[in-house]
């Protein structure tokens, strides 16, 4: 099932309307129509407040939501800050430099880098981009969120 199909599907278990869900969430129904049509518009177009704000509106875990598995077991799980640190690591280890790890995720870190809490306003797909470029698997970083 991909995620807008996903979206659907718990957004009916939960006997919701689009428009309720929107509203809950912060944004339009059109836009949030759009995600349930749009298996890349849930990563795309909201950032990783809206998606934790949807999945408890839907009742569902942040994993399940954003990757269709069960959430992974908290052992080894890390926060935003614990995120950064690991990257402010690699970085002053000398692996690569900041801009090369931005070339190769796609992503501007500067803003993540200066305060993690920052990241609540990226779209998950920083994250999954970000881990994967790092060697860390992303769904640690989901299940701290649960």
């Amino acid at each position: 099932m991909n995620p807008a199909e996903r979206l659907r599907t718990f957004r009916e278990r939960m006997q919701l309307g689009a428009e309720a869900v929107a509203a809950q969430i912060g944004v339009d129904a059109d836009w949030y129509t759009d995600m349930e049509a749009d298996p890349e518009y849930l990563e795309e177009s909201l950032d990783f407040e809206q998606v934790k704000k949807l999945s408890v509106v839907l009742e569902v875990s942040l994993t399940t939501l954003l990757t269709g598995d069960p959430p992974d077991d908290p052992q080894g799980s890390f926060s935003l800050p614990e995120l950064r640190a690991k990257v402010n690591r690699h970085l002053g280890e000398g692996s690569e430099a900041r801009e090369e790890l931005e070339e190769r995720i796609g992503w501007d870190l500067t803003p993540f880098l200066r305060d993690a809490e920052e990241g609540w306003g990226y779209k998950p797909g920083f994250f999954r981009d970000l881990c994967s470029a790092m060697g860390l698997d992303w769904k640690k970083l989901l299940s701290r969120y649960e």
